[in-house]
């Protein structure tokens, strides 16, 4: 029984680390989970109240083999990197 608990301990710890890496809202807009490189993966950050940092995430992969375009802050075919190494946040469309 102690066994299992620390089997469960763990795995909440593991997603924990997992959900909480990455996350850097700056604003409501959608983040690459790599800022700077081609990459499929990206989080979207919203908060409800202007003004106030109270973000939600929602982690989200682009389908087949598209890749998260960062200028646009969609997935697409081609793969359009940001000028800088921090995210730039934007007014989501």
């Amino acid at each position: 029984m102690e066994q299992r608990r620390v089997c469960m301990l763990a795995v909440v710890v593991a997603l924990l680390l997992w959900y909480s890496e990455g996350q850097n809202c700056t604003g409501n807009a959608r983040y690459s989970w790599t800022p700077g490189a081609c990459t499929n993966q990206y989080y979207l950050c919203y908060s409800p109240t202007p003004g106030v940092a109270n973000y939600t995430t929602w982690n989200y992969t682009c389908p087949g083999t598209s890749m998260f375009n960062e200028a646009t802050q969609k997935c697409s075919s081609s793969c359009l990197l940001l000028p800088t190494t921090t995210p730039a946040a934007t007014a989501m469309g």
